[in-house]
């Protein structure tokens, strides 16, 4: 039996993550998590602090393990702990060594990196949106920095998710 596998949505804000990752879970009818952060920043408030990141990877990691049983031969997520790594990195110049390990253990994940060309939304729990490019190119780099396998989605729309759906099938051949 084949080790199961995590299609994981990542990328810079406003690049469509949240919104690929539901689409692309109902179309391929498999059980996705969205991304943990988000829901618990905007029911505490949006104030963070370099303790709370690790705490909220450890919840995140959780909230996946509630939404995707172990045992779903195919899960997709809204983000996984690279994206905290690059979180940690970008605001506070390091990461948690606790993520870093986490991230090791995340081995079977499989990453649709979604690129910035849609528009930007704005949003309280947003913070850059002068910095799409350089967010992008630290996701990509933490990617590559592992070698787990990738695919770049990009495009509009509907354009936008038959990429993704595209990229999936790639991914899992």
């Amino acid at each position: 039996m084949n080790p199961p596998v995590r299609i994981v949505l990542t990328g810079p804000e406003s690049s469509g993550k949240s919104a690929l990752t539901t689409w692309l879970a109902a179309t391929l009818g498999v059980p996705c998590a969205d991304e943990y952060a988000r829901s618990h920043l905007e029911q505490h408030g949006p104030a963070y602090d370099y303790p709370m990141l690790l705490e909220l990877s450890r919840l995140h990691l959780k909230h996946q393990a509630a939404c995707v049983p172990g045992n779903a031969p195919v899960g997709i997520l809204d983000t996984d702990l690279l994206n905290y790594q690059v979180w940690c990195e970008v605001v506070y110049g390091t990461c948690h060594p606790e993520i870093l390990a986490a991230i090791e253990q995340e081995s079977h994940h499989r990453y649709l990196l979604c690129y910035p060309d849609l528009p930007w939304e704005p949003d309280p729990l947003r913070e850059h949106p002068d910095a799409r490019d350089m967010l992008f190119d630290r996701h990509w780099d933490a990617i590559a920095q592992r070698g787990r396998p990738y695919r770049i989605v990009r495009g509009i729309g509907s354009a936008r998710e038959q990429a993704a759906l595209a990229a999936v099938h790639e991914l899992l051949d």
